[in-house]
């Protein structure tokens, strides 16, 4: 009598916790993918500011969109606010939305938002506190599947979205 009485509290318990577990593993996975494209940029810091920088861009989406399987999560990568790559399940494309000799020559001060906010001159200090320079911007997405609540983790529908500033310089 004792088990039919708090099998259903037990049964809502167990489900929340798988539930809840389930946002924290892809929250997890979304932060790895973001620390192999950081990786990955670093290693080719000097095509930020050069013709290849939209060849690194259009890398570094198939990076963090393969990172954890093939096509496992939707990736947008802007480097240095000049060329832009975005990979979606299935595709990828680039566009490049300046030309590299104009924008990708210049540094910025980024936001707290994670936008590249106003160009600087490189090294000055910014007036968020940190040091002009070349930045990569890269946005993660993951389809999380969840029984109930979003548990104050997702921000809209069912997606999990992770973004990165990545200093070239």
């Amino acid at each position: 009598m004792e088990f039919i009485l708090l099998f259903p509290v037990l049964a809502i318990m167990m489900f929340a916790a798988i539930d809840l577990g389930n946002v924290m593993y892809t929250r997890l996975r979304l932060s790895t993918t973001i620390a192999a494209g950081a990786s990955y940029v670093t290693t080719r810091s000097a095509d930020v500011s050069n013709t290849n920088a939209g060849d690194l861009a259009m890398s570094t989406a198939n990076i963090v969109g393969n990172a954890n399987g093939t096509d496992w999560a939707r990736a947008k990568v802007t480097v240095n606010n000049g060329p832009e790559a975005l990979k979606n399940t299935g595709n990828s494309s680039l566009t490049n939305s300046t030309t590299p000799g104009t924008t990708n020559g210049l540094c910025y001060c980024p936001t707290s938002n994670s936008n590249f906010g106003a160009a600087a001159t490189c090294g000055t200090i910014c007036g968020t506190g940190g040091v002009a320079g070349r930045w990569v911007r890269i946005a993660a997405q993951r389809r999380v599947w969840r029984l109930w609540s979003t548990y104050g983790l997702l921000a809209e529908g069912q997606y999990m979205t992770k973004i990165a500033m990545v200093q070239t310089e």
